[in-house]
């Protein structure tokens, strides 16, 4: 079964970037920690269609902060976002980049090998969204942080899913405990960790607000959410314009790995990523 789109014109496994955007307060928030932390290194994990990556790319040339941008990716899906033959993906998403993002690239390797591209200590902001298994992600941490700076701030995806052998939330545990921290409870869950040192203070001020009381947190959160409530309108209509959307159209749907027996939060998002509640999506197949 194909889920839809939020704009209602093609099944979301087949949606161009700009399309995938999700409906919660993760690019907003992405917006403002490029405005509020001046990154000049930004490395993403875990690429897939593009949508945050691009999201990173576009927050640096509308705040002008020449922030290099680097995602890695083998554009090849994996067991729990399913796979994909992603060849057309990757020339068409790294063409548009090109053509429009300056110090952005896109590197089609494994996280193992890009790491060895990187000084120590280089990276200002780091999205981890790769494997998303406690020991996938675990190593993911590991590996990278002797290359993040004093100034870094770490964002962890997918902090609020507990099934399908997501494991992103015991590191999450761990790490918050550890770390200067905020998080996002929509949908998957954004984790935001101040691993640095000398974190910019107008993060640091953030962080201290947000947590400083319940009622600070909710009113991040919702701030973020109502920006992020205008993208269903603002991407449908400028969907049509990316360049790639041809070629993801004709890559084949990921293939789930989901266990529809073993998802029993009707109530939150499918893991499939369609954006609709399970029991409006997998669910119906239970």
């Amino acid at each position: 079964m194909s889920s839809r789109c939020p704009s209602g014109s093609h099944p979301c496994s087949k949606c161009p970037p700009f399309c995938q955007l999700p409906h919660g307060p993760d690019i907003p928030f992405l917006f403002l920690l490029f405005h509020l932390a001046r990154p000049r290194t930004f490395v993403e994990l875990g690429v897939f269609f593009g949508a945050s990556f691009i999201s990173a790319c576009e927050a640096a040339r509308r705040f002008d902060i020449g922030t290099r941008c680097v995602g890695v990716d083998t554009f090849s899906g994996d067991e729990q976002a399913g796979y994909i033959d992603g060849d057309e993906v990757f020339r068409e998403v790294g063409a548009y980049i090109a053509a429009r993002y300056r110090a952005c690239e896109l590197m089609r390797t494994t996280f193992d090998t890009a790491v060895r591209q990187f000084q120590d200590r280089s990276i200002d902001l780091l999205h981890i969204d790769g494997l998303h298994t406690y020991e996938a992600v675990a190593k993911d941490f590991q590996t990278w942080h002797p290359k993040l700076s004093e100034r870094s701030i770490v964002l962890l995806h997918d902090i609020e899913v507990r099934d399908n052998g997501f494991g992103v939330w015991r590191l999450w545990e761990e790490l918050k405990q550890k770390y200067p921290h905020f998080e996002f409870h929509h949908a998957y869950g954004l984790g935001v960790l101040g691993t640095g040192t000398a974190i910019p203070r107008q993060v640091e001020d953030l962080l201290e607000y947000a947590n400083t009381n319940s009622k600070h947190a909710v009113l991040v959160r919702r701030l973020c959410e109502a920006a992020a409530a205008t993208f269903g309108e603002r991407v449908s209509a400028t969907a049509g314009l990316f360049p790639a959307a041809a070629a993801i159209s004709s890559v084949p749907p990921a293939q789930s790995s989901i266990d529809p027996s073993s998802y029993n939060c009707r109530n939150r998002p499918c893991p499939c990523g369609s954006g609709k509640r399970y029991k409006h999506c997998h669910g119906r197949l239970s």
